[in-house]
C-alpha cells in the first residue's frame, strides 16, 4: 500500500537554479569530506554542477532514519537536523520525537551513507 502521506511530504520540495556561489559552497563541501578527497578541481566543479538543488519547508523530512537512501545533500541556505529514534524504536514520525544528535548548516554535507555503502 503506498504511504500517500510519506510521499507528499518528500515531493514538496522545489527544485531551483544554483548559482556561481551555490556551486562554489557544494564543491568546498564535497572536498572537505574524506569520499571526495581523490577529485581534483575539476572533477569536483562538474560534480558540483550536476547536482540537483531543491528546497525543503521547514520541517519537512529529508530523509529518515532506517530508510533506504540514495542521495548525498549539501545544504546550500538554511539548515537541517539530524534526529535519532528514542527508546521505543524507530516509527514513522522519528523526527518528531527522537533525540537531536546534530544541527548542519550552510557547506555542510550528508547522507554519504546511503550513496557508498547502500544504506
Amino acid at each position: 500500500k503506498r504511504d500517500l502521506m510519506k510521499e507528499k511530504r518528500y515531493n514538496d520540495a522545489s527544485k531551483y537554479d544554483a548559482t556561481a556561489e551555490d556551486l562554489i559552497l557544494i564543491k568546498k563541501a564535497l572536498h572537505r569530506s574524506s569520499f571526495f578527497t581523490c577529485l581534483d578541481s575539476e572533477q569536483l566543479s562538474n560534480f558540483a554542477k550536476a547536482s540537483r538543488l531543491v528546497t525543503y519547508k521547514p520541517g519537512d523530512a529529508v530523509i529518515e532514519e532506517g530508510a533506504k537512501g540514495q542521495n548525498l545533500y549539501v545544504i546550500v541556505k538554511g539548515s537541517a537536523e539530524i534526529y535519532v529514534s528514542d527508546e521505543k524504536g524507530p516509527s514513522p514520525m522519528s523526527w518528531e520525537r527522537g533525540k537531536l544528535i546534530s544541527k548542519l548548516g550552510p557547506g555542510r554535507l550528508f547522507g554519504e551513507g546511503s550513496v557508498f555503502f547502500d544504506q
